[in-house]
């Protein structure tokens, strides 16, 4: 029988050498895949949070608001996406806007009597001609149709055209309302 031997510290040392250098990489492996996941998010978190704070504000109203995002990414391409929706939105409303100031000119000249509800039947406006038939304020307070006549046939009138029938020019004889007690 032969037995050869070797120092039992011999071999530990290189063992714990390389136990040392595949635990030093492993450690410099998570370092460097921590840095990369974090610069990564940051990549991904800012342009949508960038984005996000856009349609937050367009949603509240405010269609200036542009990217001008430059990325040739999906995130560019939405930013752009969202940039050409907010103009397309902001034209329009603008055209609406200008459609309602002309709709209004053109009933506040109107010599009729004209009274605006709401779907509930709470008047919305009246223009001039029918303030001066129903002697009403400028500023209406929120009132209903029997606030200003008590007239049967303008309830009646009202109730149809609340219920979606069309009603033709009828002429009415204005009742003012009965004054309610302050008390």
């Amino acid at each position: 029988v032969i037995r050869l031997a070797e120092p039992l510290t011999r071999i530990e040392e290189p063992v714990a050498r390389v136990q040392r250098g595949v635990l030093a990489a492993g450690a410099i492996a998570i370092v460097l895949s921590a840095l990369f996941s974090f610069g990564f998010s940051v990549a991904v978190t800012r342009p949508l949070r960038r984005i996000q704070a856009a349609a937050t504000a367009m949603a509240k109203g405010d269609l200036s608001v542009r990217l001008r995002e430059r990325r040739r990414d999906e995130f560019g391409e939405v930013a752009r996406a969202l940039d050409a929706l907010a103009g397309e939105l902001q034209g329009r409303v603008g055209e609406l806007e200008e459609e309602q100031t002309r709709t209004r000119v053109l009933i506040d000249t109107m010599s009729e009597g004209v009274i605006a509800l709401d779907p509930d039947g709470t008047v919305l406006r009246a223009n001039p001609a029918a303030q001066q038939m129903f002697s009403l304020p400028d500023k209406l307070p929120v009132s209903t149709p029997e606030a200003i006549s008590r007239g049967a046939e303008f309830r009646r009138i009202v109730r149809r055209a609340l219920n979606g029938e069309s009603i033709p020019p009828t002429p009415i004889s204005p009742r003012r309302p009965v004054p309610r007690c302050g008390c």
